[in-house]
């Protein structure tokens, strides 16, 4: 999480409604329908939000006044964790029920294919 200035203690869902509440338990945002179903996983960083959806949706809202701005659906499953990529700061990672981890980039709205290998696997 960036550095907002917000000493915040909780961020999480209750149902259809991401929620960030601060260590006096007052709501210091909520996004009510953040998602289609049950929201499984938020995320906030400068300038997003980000909640992850039982539909396997990944929702992008606006951090100061909690706009919606765009849905991509990288999973098949509920959306389990959302952790930014520190180097890259437009990507993000999912993990999801489909027991897919998932790199998406926040610029292009598609999924980061793996880089190449430069030889072949012989075991894990």
């Amino acid at each position: 999480m960036g550095s907002s200035g917000i000493n915040a203690e909780y961020m999480g869902s209750s149902g259809i409604n991401a929620e960030y509440m601060g260590k006096d338990a007052r709501p210091l945002w909520k996004i009510a329908s953040a998602s289609r179903g049950a929201v499984t996983a938020v995320c906030a960083l400068e300038p997003y939000i980000l909640t992850g959806g039982e539909d396997g949706s990944l929702r992008l809202w606006s951090r100061p006044d909690q706009q919606f701005l765009t849905q991509i659906t990288p999973h098949k499953q509920a959306i389990t964790g959302i952790v930014p990529d520190f180097v890259h700061v437009d990507q993000i990672h999912t993990c999801s029920a489909d027991q897919r981890i998932v790199t998406t980039s926040l610029k292009t709205e598609r999924m980061v294919l793996p880089p190449p290998s430069t030889g072949a696997v012989e075991q894990l």
